[in-house]
């Protein structure tokens, strides 16, 4: 047992280290955690119990954090996208006199029928994809511009349904791609992205450890962070372990009211703990509630969050 657990009033501060392991954590601590969500999971108390005994003798290992299972899941989407993108969409140009002209072509074509869709179709997903190909392709910030710009669709506007959407999926493919030229380009466009579909870019950002585009897109937000659902981008940056990436944030947005405080603490410790990322853990509880785990946890988790399911997974 470490020293801090024996010590309350001696604080624990892990440094940051890619070895570090959750059964470092002082034993007050990691109990509370794993008793809330093994809690919250239903478990009978005989397995609880043995699941936890389990995770106490064994480290979570580091390769299989929800990072990098983001990250894998992210880049594997692309790259179907971008397979189907060209397979179906720029063939269709065939024609054309260079590869640029049938690119531009295919998501000028694809985003005019996008911005066609009613609001709540499943169809919305596959203009992201689309957009994320171009990402991938290389094309400028002009050439993806010049495919959505309203003068571009002819009749469509920037109150057509949809159009936001399009225009904002492009700033999320740039985000996570880590183009800064094109978020840049985005911010000064005639576009007028609303701020308050910045948070998935942001989430994207944080996902990929993109922290100059962080720090971008916070500026870019401005005094509008009110604004912004930033729970996930949070408990991106926590789940990678950046400290730093975790500050930028949390100094845009707290102090927030108490509530919302504490939804954007549990996420984020949830992500950190996931992880194994001690360090980050204790940023996030001394940042709002001064080291009071009760308070973080005053809400209740669902049951699909990221550190259950680390903990169910390495006592299995």
């Amino acid at each position: 047992m470490c020293a801090a657990s024996q010590n309350p009033s001696t604080p624990y501060l892990p440094q940051e280290s890619s070895t570090f392991r959750l059964t470092e954590l002082p034993i007050e601590i990691f109990k509370q955690v794993l008793e809330h969500f093994v809690k919250d999971s239903g478990m009978a108390r005989t397995v609880r119990l043995r699941h936890v005994s389990k995770l106490f003798a064994r480290e979570v290992n580091l390769a299989i954090c929800s990072t990098r299972l983001l990250e894998t899941r992210a880049w594997r989407f692309v790259k179907v996208e971008h397979e189907f993108f060209t397979e179906y969409l720029v063939k269709r140009f065939q024609k054309l006199p260079n590869e640029e002209d049938k690119l531009s072509s295919a998501v000028r074509e694809a985003v005019a029928e996008a911005v066609k869709l009613d609001g709540h179709s499943n169809n919305r997903t596959e203009y992201t994809r689309i957009l994320w190909s171009a990402a991938v392709r290389e094309m400028s910030p002009l050439q993806i511009f010049g495919c959505i710009n309203p003068e571009a669709l002819g009749t469509f506007n920037t109150m057509t349904p949809g159009y936001y959407e399009v225009s904002n999926s492009l700033v999320a493919a740039a985000a996570l791609l880590g183009k800064s030229q094109i978020i840049d380009s985005a911010s000064r466009s005639e576009l007028s992205i609303s701020n308050q579909f910045f948070g998935f870019p942001l989430t994207c950002a944080a996902a990929a450890g993109h922290q100059h585009l962080v720090s971008i897109i916070l500026a870019q937000i401005g005094n509008d962070s009110g604004r912004i659902d930033v729970t996930h981008a949070l408990k991106a940056a926590a789940s990678r372990g950046n400290a730093h990436m975790v500050k930028l944030v949390l100094e845009k947005y707290l102090p927030l009211t108490s509530e919302d405080s504490v939804c954007l603490l549990r996420n984020a410790v949830a992500g950190a703990a996931g992880g194994g990322h001690g360090h980050v853990i204790y940023l996030l509880l001394n940042s709002t509630t001064k080291g009071n785990l009760s308070k973080c946890f005053k809400y209740p988790i669902t049951a699909t969050c990221d550190l259950e399911y680390r903990i169910l997974l390495a006592a299995a």
